[in-house]
């Protein structure tokens, strides 16, 4: 049978490279994203944390977000700006490579297990609420 989204065909072998090898080190529990897996969506989880192999428009990434919840709270890009830049392009926006995506949520696990944890959720949701509406007020020309 044909593939019914030929874009497809650039999305798995993204997600085979980097996703599920990451998933493998970190001992990942792939879910059933539903609807959106015929869509080559899937996120997986251990701990506290649920990572997520996302696209749009051609662009495969990673996000993540709470074991809990369905949905992802931010970019693996977005949360890596918490932590040393790895590289900042002008604007200070970082832009990571999926296989810099993947090394950051590898390398930073245990810091991402504690800012997804019961404890510190409610802190790791209202930085990524302020951190969009800075970015808001950005794009409207305010500082």
């Amino acid at each position: 049978m044909d593939d019914p989204a030929p874009w497809l065909a650039y999305v798995r072998p993204k997600r085979q490279k980097y996703f599920d090898p990451l998933c493998q080190k970190l001992r990942l529990n792939i879910g059933d994203d539903g609807p959106h897996a015929a869509y080559g969506f899937v996120s997986a989880v251990a701990g506290f944390v649920r990572v997520h192999f996302e696209h749009d428009r051609g662009l495969c990434y990673l996000a993540i977000g709470s074991s809990s919840e369905v949905e992802a709270l931010c970019s693996v890009e977005e949360i890596a700006s918490r932590f040393p830049r790895i590289r900042a392009m002008s604007g200070g926006f970082q832009r990571l490579t999926l296989e810099e995506q993947a090394s950051f949520v590898e390398v930073h696990w245990d810091d991402l297990q504690i800012m997804f944890s019961p404890e510190h959720l409610k802190e790791t949701c209202r930085w990524r609420e302020a951190a969009g509406a800075a970015f808001v007020r950005k794009l409207r020309g305010g500082s």
